[in-house]
This record gives C-alpha cells, structure tokens and sequence, in this order.
C-alpha cells in the first residue's frame, strides 16, 4: 500500500516492530497495562513500583 501526501510518501511492506526500554521499576506483571495505537500514534501505561525507602546516613570526616 503505498500513501503520498504533499512532499511525504509512505510505503507499507507487511509487519513492523520496534522495541521499547521501559523505566526502572515498571511493573510488566501488573493487570493495569494497556496500550493504544491511534492515528500513528502508540501509547503505553504501565504502573510503576513504588521505589525503595531511601534513608540517609551521616558521614563522619576524621579533621
């Protein structure tokens, strides 16, 4: 299938993958995730974890 427009063509040649890295901490498990393609256009929603407690610790300098 071919598309033109004013100064842009596409051409279609059967199937088309790409992939995507997701953030540290997404959830690929979770029932939540859902994606959309709409007018060229992939939408991704994947929960995230709630990151680790962070904590901070005092540092001593011997002077």
């Amino acid at each position: 299938m071919d598309k033109h427009d004013k100064g842009h063509s596409e051409f279609f040649y059967g199937s088309f993958a790409r992939t995507v890295r997701l953030p540290a901490g997404a959830d690929t498990d979770a029932v939540e995730v859902e994606a959309r393609y709409d007018a060229g256009i992939l939408e991704v929603t994947i929960p995230v974890k709630e990151e680790a407690e962070t904590r901070q610790i005092q540092v001593a300098v011997k002077k």
